[in-house]
């Protein structure tokens, strides 16, 4: 199980999503809010266009029996993926809870 204490849990960038785009490392202005905006965290990732956006998870437990969350994540584009202090990511009896693409790394690398 992985606990947040309300800071950044991972940022990802993926050159080729956008590759003509020059993305600053830095916080994107667009919020995608778990559970307000999408019911599971996956939703919001997906979500995130290449521009890349914050995906704020609320308090409470992201399970497969909770929410139906299912994992690994997997985080292929420009995420910042940030839980407030009480947000629980739990896989069950899954070894692998977030998963990275292997490409991934700041844009034009």
């Amino acid at each position: 199980m992985i606990s947040f204490s309300g800071g950044i849990l991972a940022v990802v960038w993926l050159s080729t999503i956008c590759p003509a785009m020059e993305i600053p490392i830095s916080e994107p202005a667009m919020e995608i809010h778990i559970p307000e905006d999408y019911s599971t965290i996956q939703e919001g990732i997906d979500a995130v266009p290449c521009t890349g956006a914050k995906v704020i998870v609320a308090p409470g437990i992201y399970s497969p029996d909770t929410n139906g969350e299912q994992y690994p994540l997997i985080m292929e584009s420009a995420v910042f993926l940030k839980g407030e202090e009480g947000a629980e990511l739990s896989a069950g009896t899954n070894a692998v809870e977030i998963q990275i693409s292997p490409d991934s790394g700041k844009p034009g690398s």
